[in-house]
């Protein structure tokens, strides 16, 4: 590569679209007919994910909603069920085994992490002459895909930092390594050391799938660039004010000086924001030209909250999460926990399956343990008493039959209340003959007579099995 090629990749890797096809903020896949590299490039000079990565790293917003969302993800464990649903002691005592090095917790944080990127997630698997002995995360920042042969990808390849790469690739400390693909198929053949690659779908992308905020892309960018031009205001003073023309004749060290005096007294951080332009000797005496402000006081501010709106709303972090909430059961906790629902069901546990319990089900299988379930304990913000009492005051009678897969209640006005007011589903009188409901019996008062409790009989019915 000629060194002005190397001095313009070097600066161009700094940008966040310097990755970017122009106009877009999809990725740009290079395809094997652009390139001899046996690696599918992801993104412009294959450095998408480093994109993304420095993306997260510099909007505020954007590594919250990341970090968050990594925490729900990865959860308190992971547990193995079979077709009955009994937990499979078997199987959680070999996932520890496969732990050597890494803690079960710092696994699946690290797994997490990767997912809530977007980018999917890599490990890499390691067997003995028959039994798979180890398990362990691998930077999926550090993976590209290798071709596709008959369908399938069999293989990748990782380096430590791609960007290095591009840059000198002579150098052996970042030359990518091959790294077979883990095949789950009964008749493959055991590898002592392979990977595994997972995506979500995006159609006609088989190599690197699909980045579900990639709607947010664009509102972060823009928040960044409003946090470095707020820096550059502190730092320099320079708020657009106005430009000076003065009249100078001297030489080149006497210049330099005058225009450090001129604009020691204009510029900085307590100073008048001024644009200095010394011009030779005329008759014309010095111009002031002054600029109009193009952002009004609080306009940035404004920008980057609607920014930082787009992000939690693409994304699907309920925003109120993000914020200082009042302690007791309030209309905003129930808010907050309605949220989190969604997002746990939306969100968190899509991902979770996918990206980490399939293939925990697939490789236990693959060992010899046959499991029909892995699940992640889900992390929990409420405390247990707190919860039960909003998850009582928040969800209907119909909501919650439906989770435990029953039918709406015959009648629709007790479904649609809350559990909390809905402890004892009412009952129909059923005639012997055939069989139909009758009406209640009424009292004087128009209301339905209550039905004499015989002894041994429960206070209360379980609102959701009625």
């Amino acid at each position: 590569m000629a060194k002005k090629e190397t001095i313009e990749l070097k600066a161009k890797t700094g940008s966040m679209y310097a990755y970017l096809r122009q106009g877009s903020v999809a990725p740009f896949i290079r395809e094997e007919r652009w390139t001899t590299d046996p690696w599918i490039w992801h993104g412009r000079k294959n450095l998408f994910p480093e994109y993304i990565r420095a993306l997260v790293d510099n909007c505020g917003p954007l590594e919250r909603c990341i970090t968050m969302l990594a925490q729900f993800i990865a959860g308190k464990g992971v547990r193995f069920y079979d077709e009955e649903g009994n937990e499979i002691e078997a199987a959680q005592d070999l996932f520890q085994e496969w732990m050597i090095d890494t803690p079960q917790e710092d696994f699946l944080w690290r797994t997490a992490y990767d997912l809530a990127h977007g980018l999917g997630k890599s490990w890499n698997v390691r067997r003995s002459a028959t039994d798979i002995v180890r398990l362990d995360h691998l930077d999926r920042f550090g993976l590209r895909s290798g071709k596709l042969v008959d369908g399938r990808v069999n293989e990748y390849w990782w380096s430590s930092n791609w960007e290095e790469y591009q840059l000198d690739n002579s150098n052996e400390l970042y030359k990518p390594e091959k790294l077979k693909a883990f095949d789950f198929r009964k008749d493959a053949k055991p590898q002592a050391q392979a990977t595994i690659f997972s995506k979500s779908y995006r159609p006609r992308e088989p190599y690197y799938g699909g980045l579900w905020w990639m709607g947010a892309i664009q509102a972060a960018e823009v928040w960044t660039r409003i946090d470095n031009y707020n820096r550059t205001q502190i730092d320099t003073g320079f708020a657009g004010a106005g430009m000076l023309v003065t009249h100078f004749n001297g030489t080149e060290s006497e210049l330099k000086k005058h225009k450090a005096d001129v604009q020691a007294g204009w510029a900085g951080s307590n100073g008048q924001a001024l644009l200095h332009i010394p011009v030779g000797q005329g008759e014309e005496a010095p111009i002031f030209t002054p600029f109009e402000r193009g952002n009004n006081a609080g306009e940035m501010d404004e920008i980057r909250s609607a920014c930082a709106d787009v992000m939690y709303d693409v994304i699907g972090i309920p925003s109120l999460l993000l914020r200082d909430r009042e302690a007791g059961l309030t209309s905003q906790e129930r808010a907050i926990f309605m949220r989190l629902q969604q997002m746990m069901r939306t969100l968190v546990e899509p991902i979770q399956q996918w990206g980490i319990c399939k293939d925990l089900q697939r490789l236990m299988t693959a060992a010899g343990i046959p499991v029909w379930e892995a699940r992640i304990d889900q992390l929990q913000i409420f405390d247990t008493v707190q919860s039960d009492a909003i998850v009582m005051a928040s969800t209907t009678v119909d909501e919650a039959r439906l989770q435990r897969g029953a039918p709406p209640a015959e009648d629709k006005e007790w479904g649609a209340k809350p559990l909390a007011l809905a402890s004892t589903p009412p009952q129909l009188a059923v005639d012997p003959e055939t069989g139909l409901p009758m009406e209640e019996k009424k009292g004087p008062d128009g209301k339905p007579m209550d039905k004499e409790k015989k002894k041994g009989d429960p206070d209360e019915e379980d609102p959701i099995e009625a």
